[in-house]
């Protein structure tokens, strides 16, 4: 007789339940807080974490990797050796850590190794001044680079002030143009001409020329004044030398008739020609 017997299925109320995910530590449906890892920063001083940069510092460097690298590229500017960076010069410098310094920062042996190749075709340079800025700028370290572009900088300014005078020159000439025609009128052309002979007479219209004076109205009244009172061989009229006065009475009488009525010279004109007529 078989007397295996069967065992009958555990009953759902007997089985042992499956853990609930829900109450299983760190579960995804937990309701405690994942753990957050420790930041770098934890722990930073109040001096530190009141600082100005530091919420911007902590967004650039977040581990100890970054911060290492960051501290090693401050020290090759500042000059530390151990990299192979240059090294600044101080009060103990030898001349040898002199000469290695300005090597490796592209600054000349001598002040006048630097080269300047932006100098405008034609242009001409004071060399005594050159020599004195080009010692000078030596003598601050200043590169090749820097040298370049401060020579560039001055060469702007040098012709910003050319174009300025001759603005200036133009203003002048012309004002001074507007001024004598109201004066003189028709004969403004001819006693511009008689200033320029005076000027060319006693060897100053060089000058003149080429300071711009020529330009300005009190000069220009002064060289007419003088036409007025000179001889064609540039002798000063007077009285007192035995002249002849009847020449001197037509010469005034004709400027009276070429100076405007209301000229500010007729006056005095006038009373030396009663002086004549005396």
């Amino acid at each position: 007789m078989d007397t295996t017997t069967t065992e009958a299925p555990a009953s759902a109320d007997n089985a042992t339940p499956a853990p609930d995910a829900a109450q299983t530590s760190g579960g995804i449906l937990s309701d405690a807080p994942a753990e957050t890892p420790p930041s770098f920063w934890d722990g930073a001083g109040d001096d530190l974490a009141n600082h100005a940069g530091f919420d911007g510092l902590k967004g650039k460097i977040n581990d100890r990797d970054a911060l290492a690298i960051s501290y090693l590229n401050l020290q090759s500017k500042i000059g530390q050796r151990e990299d192979g960076s240059i090294k600044p010069i101080t009060e103990d410098s030898t001349p040898e850590e002199i000469a290695e310094y300005r090597e490796k920062m592209g600054v000349p042996a001598t002040a006048g190794d630097y080269q300047w190749e932006g100098m405008p075709e034609g242009m001409e340079l004071d060399t005594e001044r050159l020599a004195e800025r080009n010692a000078k700028m030596h003598e601050l370290d200043i590169n090749q680079k820097q040298y370049s572009a401060l020579m560039d900088m001055y060469n702007q300014e040098v012709n910003m002030i050319h174009d300025m005078a001759q603005s200036n020159q133009a203003n002048v000439m012309q004002k001074t143009k507007t001024e004598l025609e109201a004066e003189w009128g028709a004969n403004y052309g001819k006693n511009i001409d008689a200033a320029a002979r005076v000027a060319e007479r006693f060897g100053v219209k060089e000058v003149l020329m080429e300071t711009g004076l020529i330009n300005h109205k009190p000069i220009l009244d002064l060289l007419y004044k003088t036409h007025l009172s000179t001889n064609a061989d540039g002798v000063v009229k007077n009285p007192d030398q035995g002249y002849n006065r009847t020449n001197e009475k037509k010469a005034i009488q004709q400027q009276l008739n070429d100076l405007p009525y209301a000229h500010k010279d007729r006056d005095g004109l006038m009373k030396r020609l009663v002086a004549l007529r005396g």
